[in-house]
């Protein structure tokens, strides 16, 4: 399986060419079966392999390539969303911090008022960034002994 991770961004043309124009190639019932690699000087056979995107937008993306996709959408997430994104974004801070996830607990009733109301939907980097904020005050404020 490969995953092409904000494919609307791969437009833009460099040395290689445009990521679109190749992956036609590569997506095409046709030619997958027998696609000739020029590096190996032979044909390869990629029949067996599945292709993921991902994309913020469809709209720069040409027809050719939408119509060999099987469109999902995930819409945005709300401020009803809250309460099942937190537990996994505290979870991830943990992970990143070598700490076990029973070592940093739910954000208490205070902590997710000011969440709430910080984030009201949208972007889930821009709650994460809000509930690092709350985490760091929280463990500025801590009690040591």
């Amino acid at each position: 399986m490969v995953l092409l991770d904000e494919i609307e961004k791969s437009a833009t043309r460099n040395d290689y060419g445009r990521l679109w124009d190749c992956l036609l190639g590569f997506l095409e019932l046709e030619t997958n079966a027998r696609y000739p690699d020029p590096a190996l000087q032979t044909n390869l056979d990629l029949a067996h392999v599945s292709y993921v995107a991902t994309a913020n937008s469809l709209d720069p993306l040409p027809s050719p390539i939408r119509d060999r996709f099987k469109v999902v959408r995930f819409p945005k997430p709300t401020s009803a969303d809250l309460d099942a994104l937190l537990p996994a974004i505290i979870a991830d801070l943990a992970k990143e911090r070598g700490l076990n996830t029973s070592w940093v607990p739910p954000l208490d009733g205070t902590e997710h008022i000011v969440a709430a109301r910080s984030w009201r939907g949208g972007s889930v980097r821009r709650l994460r960034r809000v509930v690092e904020a709350i985490l760091r005050d929280r463990d500025a404020k801590a009690i040591r002994n």
